[in-house]
């Protein structure tokens, strides 16, 4: 069972490395917290801190770190976040 701490650090892990694969810098700008882990959405560094549209990321899935096991899953884009938490929920 892992903690917040722990699972901010794997996303931070996971982003910057996925932002590295890329060459774009990567920032998390929202995290959910449910009962089994954490949902963390993220976008480019360039669109925080512009708020421009055009620097926006598209296709971006936000992600799960599972509680129990430090496992990142992929939400998907294919369906809201919501659905997915009421779909890993059942």
């Amino acid at each position: 069972m892992i903690d917040f701490e722990d699972a901010y650090q794997i996303a931070n892990t996971y982003i910057t490395n996925l932002g590295n694969s890329c060459a774009l810098p990567l920032e998390i700008t929202e995290i959910i917290t449910e009962d089994f882990g954490w949902i963390f959405i993220y976008n480019s560094s360039i669109y925080v801190k512009s708020g421009n549209f055009r620097d926006k990321l598209l296709g971006n899935s936000p992600f799960l770190v599972e509680k129990k096991t430090g496992e990142v899953v992929l939400c998907g884009t294919h369906q809201s976040v919501e659905s997915f938490i009421t779909n890993y929920k059942s």
